[in-house]
């Protein structure tokens, strides 16, 4: 099963709950989840969001669109 992660779930995470220098470990867990085919994140709209956590997401997925779209369309 893929689960598709909208940016309003990783900025409440890391605004709320999880901060990337705090829960090091649950970004960790996001990346390798992703990596295994397991979650898909939309990252299209984490403009305003701070930015160690867009900095995270497009260094972690700089395919990330591509890779989203060809899964949609799948």
């Amino acid at each position: 099963m893929i689960y598709l992660l909208d940016a309003n779930v990783l900025m409440t995470a890391h605004d709320n709950y999880y901060p990337l220098d705090t829960v090091p470990q649950f970004w960790d867990w996001l990346i390798a989840t992703g990596r295994e085919g397991h979650k898909k994140y939309h990252t299209k709209y984490m403009v305003k969001s701070p930015p160690a956590l867009m900095n995270w997401a497009l260094g972690q997925n700089k395919n990330m669109s591509a890779r989203l779209s060809n899964w949609l369309r799948a």
